[in-house]
C-alpha cells in the first residue's frame, strides 16, 4: 500500500491538512494515520474494533492535551500540548 510506505518514510505532510499548521506533534499524527490505515485494512480480522480505536484516540488526545505549567513573572502559564484536537 503506497500510503503506508509514505508513513514509514516519515512523510506525514502527505496526510496532514495544511490548515493544522504545526499545531500537533509528529508522534500523535503518526499514530492517528496508523490507526486510520488499520481501520481500512483489507482483512476484517486485522481491523481494530471501535472500542480499540476509541481507546487509542483518547490516549493520543490525553497526551496531546497534557498541560504543561511553568512560572511566568510570578504567574502560572498553562499551555496546551497541541491544537490537533481543538
Amino acid at each position: 500500500m503506497q500510503g503506508r510506505s509514505l508513513l514509514h518514510t516519515g512523510n506525514l505532510a502527505a496526510f496532514v491538512d495544511v490548515t493544522l499548521g504545526d499545531n500537533f506533534t509528529e508522534e500523535a499524527m503518526q499514530r492517528l494515520v496508523e490507526i486510520g490505515f488499520n481501520c481500512v485494512d483489507i482483512s476484517g480480522e486485522r481491523r481494530p474494533s471501535i472500542v480499540e480505536v476509541t481507546k487509542d484516540v483518547e490516549e493520543i488526545l490525553e497526551k496531546e492535551r497534557g498541560l504543561v505549567a511553568g512560572p511566568s513573572h510570578g504567574h502560572t502559564t498553562v499551555t496546551l500540548g497541541s491544537e490537533l484536537f481543538a
